[in-house]
């Protein structure tokens, strides 16, 4: 036998062939069992008093009905939900609109409170305005109740003066009106 070269020249080699025992390999396979004869008798029994099966069309509808049912389970307790939702958007709403309104009546009576009290400051404002003029009117009296007793230059003085008021007086004015004056220096 010559040798091989390569990297399992070393190694036996191995014949393939017969089984050695003799026979065919389905021979050996018929006679060869895998279960009991008790077994495969109570297998053969089920197989025979076996209920009756679903139809592949019976077996879609059912699980079409299956699903219809676990979706009415699943938006009936989600149409639940949707109400007692809706129920509380409703509540709260109505809360806040309740508040708001509150809110609206409290500002309209802050300015009617407003209102009266800047009518009643106008009163009061025409009331001085009203005491002003009777006060301005009452010098005017007085003044010309007293002007009776005073001679016209005065009284032409006094309007002069009067008129010009607290304004910027021409220096040449003060000097002259000062110079008639006997007790000045």
């Amino acid at each position: 036998v010559p040798h091989p070269m390569g990297k399992n020249a070393n190694k036996p080699v191995r014949h393939t062939g017969g089984g050695g025992g003799g026979g065919s390999y389905e021979d050996m396979w018929e006679k060869r069992q895998f279960h009991s004869m008790e077994y495969q008798q109570r297998e053969l029994q089920m197989l025979i008093d076996a209920p009756e099966r679903l139809s592949w069309d019976e077996w879609k509808a059912q699980q079409q009905k299956k699903k219809e049912e676990e979706e009415a389970e699943f938006y009936g307790v989600g149409m639940d939900m949707m109400k007692y939702r809706q129920q509380l958007d409703d509540e709260r709403e109505a809360r806040l609109k309740a508040r708001a309104d509150e809110r609206e009546r409290e500002r309209a009576e802050r300015e009617k409170e407003k209102k009266k009290k800047k009518h009643k400051s106008k009163d009061k404002d025409r009331d001085k305005g009203k005491r002003r003029s009777k006060d301005r009117k009452r010098r005017r009296d007085d003044d010309s109740s007293s002007s009776s007793s005073e001679s016209d230059g005065e009284r032409s003085t006094r309007k002069k003066s009067s008129a010009k008021g607290s304004g910027p007086v021409k220096l040449s004015s003060f000097f002259d009106h000062n110079d008639s004056d006997p007790d000045a220096l």
